[in-house]
């Protein structure tokens, strides 16, 4: 997760703000993320608009302290998980939150590879904006503050709610227009619309679930995988963001006019059309595997932002909600994959509800 994180803007193209360094590490005095205590109050709300501090700036001097031994704290917090994970790695008793932990320092010493230029390289941190165009998920988590995490959760869930609204909307005018169906997936079709036009009530609804499943595997997935815009606003409706900076390219190459590598050229159309579905089937089998190990003793034993995570991870918006609040959504997933229920199912499910800014 990182501090400068791309959103979609208003007219829906998508739009990324190079922070400065200073911007970037402006809480690098904090604590990492892992090396927090988790708040005892689960009525927390996790994730909201971060208010603007109101104070005297950091001397310079003071502020490059606090980033050098910031970065030590990080540099010996990734050798300490590096030792965790080849410890563990073979262990098959883990509990969920362990589970999540191990999958999390995967990820981060993955990072750590190509991050370690800029701490070994003197004076390479100035690049590190640069760096994250190219790959916006690029620092470590270990290297970030809790201050940092909360922003970028924070335009996480506002990204997925712009998306899951425009999911909604583009799934509607598609549905509306299915043809062929007898009179069962119809009666399953109208159903699902109104789940996405009126919101989706469990209590109400869950008796009907497993009758729309397979109708939903039979017209709406494949209507989803072979439209470009519902792959799309559906990678970023479950927290999904693009890896490399290949729109931030292809708009660079349409400003000095260079057409054989645009869009207008076939090899880069095939890269934007199967590059979604590569990422949310990636997304949807980490998912299932994380889910073949919980229950609900696992789930009240994950951290704040483990919380926070598993929910985006499953197209559940944190936005103004507790960690209370958090932990029973995942229950309820939990209960839901007890039905048989795909995870893209259960995922289109979490978007039909509705949501509150």
């Amino acid at each position: 997760m990182i501090n400068s994180m791309s959103i979609i803007s208003k007219s829906g193209t998508l739009r990324s703000s190079i922070p400065s360094l200073t911007r970037a590490f402006s809480t690098v005095g904090g604590n990492t993320s892992a090396d927090n205590k988790e708040p005892e109050d689960p009525n927390r709300i996790l994730v909201q608009k971060p208010v603007k501090a109101v104070g005297q700036g950091q001397s310079l001097w003071s502020y490059l302290k606090a980033y050098i031994k910031h970065t030590i704290r990080a540099c010996r917090s990734s050798f300490h998980d590096g030792q965790y994970f080849v410890k563990h790695r073979k262990n098959p008793n883990l509990i969920l939150s362990e589970i999540v932990r191990m999958r999390e320092i995967k990820s981060n010493l993955r990072k750590l590879i190509p991050f370690s230029f800029f701490i070994i390289v003197p004076f390479a941190e100035f690049l590190i904006p640069v760096y994250l165009v190219l790959y916006q998920k690029g620092i470590p988590t270990r290297f970030l503050t809790q201050k940092g995490i909360d922003k970028t959760n924070y335009k996480m869930s506002m990204l997925m709610l712009d998306s899951q609204n425009k999911l909604k909307t583009l799934l509607l005018e598609r549905m509306k227009k299915l043809k062929d169906l007898n009179f069962e997936e119809q009666q399953a079709i109208t159903l699902m619309i109104n789940w996405l036009e009126n919101g989706l009530d469990y209590n109400k609804d869950s008796e009907y679930l497993s009758k729309a499943s397979p109708v939903f595997e039979k017209h709406i997935r494949p209507l989803i995988n072979s439209d470009g815009k519902l792959l799309r606003e559906y990678m970023f409706a479950i927290g999904l963001l693009h890896v490399t900076g290949l729109y931030y390219f292809n708009s660079l190459f349409k400003l000095v006019n260079l057409g054989p590598v645009t869009l207008a050229s076939p090899c880069i159309k095939s890269v934007f059309k199967f590059y979604p579905r590569i990422r949310i089937n990636m997304r949807l089998k980490a998912v299932n595997e994380v889910d073949n190990n919980i229950t609900d003793e696992g789930i009240n034993g994950l951290t704040s932002n483990q919380t926070v995570d598993l929910a985006t991870q499953r197209a559940i918006i944190p936005l103004n909600k507790t960690e209370l609040e958090l932990k029973n959504d995942l229950k309820k997933w939990h209960k839901l994959r007890e039905l048989g229920l795909s995870t893209f199912f259960m995922t289109l499910l979490n978007i039909c509800q509705k949501h509150t800014q």
